[in-house]
């Protein structure tokens, strides 16, 4: 029964994984044609500029880069990790 389980799990985890890898591989095929679902039309109904959406954006990418570098140092303070298996004997 046990083992049963585990390889239906194996099995689930294996075309997740499949399915992922898909997804993503696909979505490198999709960027260059994000612009004109989004660029275009939000240019048009907030009335920017190039300049304007350009300077968002990189606004946008060093507020990431300044959140993701403080959360690895949050990650570096709490090394503690907790798995489902030490979950179970809560």
């Amino acid at each position: 029964m046990k083992a049963a389980l585990l390889d239906k799990l194996r099995t689930l985890r294996s075309f997740t994984t499949l399915i992922v890898l898909f997804v993503g591989g696909g979505s490198i095929y999709i960027l260059p044609y994000l612009s004109s679902y989004f660029y275009i039309p939000m240019k048009d109904a907030m009335h920017l500029s190039n300049m304007q959406i350009g300077l968002m954006g990189s606004a946008t990418g060093f507020t990431s880069m300044v959140f993701s570098i403080a959360g690895i140092g949050l990650t570096l303070l709490f090394r503690h990790r907790i798995s489902v298996r030490d979950r179970a004997h809560i």
